[in-house]
């Protein structure tokens, strides 16, 4: 049943499929586009969190995917996060289930509804 109802989705996939890899091409093919890219993949990281998040006093809100497979909420940064709403009063986390990586794109109405309740 499982199979049947993944082929009957399979049309749906595709579509999906070739209309992201269409933005990905036209973004590809802009001017700076490479150069981007080689920043993102061989620039500096940035600040480090746990040096980060201690100097930062505003209200922070984070918003985590319970599916996120690259950076799971029970993994070593997922724990890391957890932890700090029991050590900094400033910051609130939120685990958001049935997302993944980016829940903005994942669920566009969850986040909004979290970020402007």
């Amino acid at each position: 049943m499982c199979h049947l109802n993944f082929l009957q989705k399979w049309p749906l996939i595709i579509h999906e499929l070739t209309s992201n890899l269409q933005i990905i091409r036209e973004a590809a093919t802009d001017e700076g586009a490479l150069d981007a890219f080689v920043l993102i993949v061989t620039g500096p990281s940035g600040l480090n969190p746990v040096q980060l998040m201690p100097s930062i006093s505003i209200p922070v809100l984070v918003l985590w995917g319970d599916e996120d497979p690259f950076t799971p909420v029970d993994g070593p940064v997922g724990k890391y996060f957890s932890s700090l709403p029991s050590q900094l009063s400033n910051v609130k986390l939120i685990v958001l289930e049935g997302v993944g990586h980016c829940p903005h794109d994942d669920r566009p109405d969850l986040v909004h509804g979290k970020l402007l309740p």
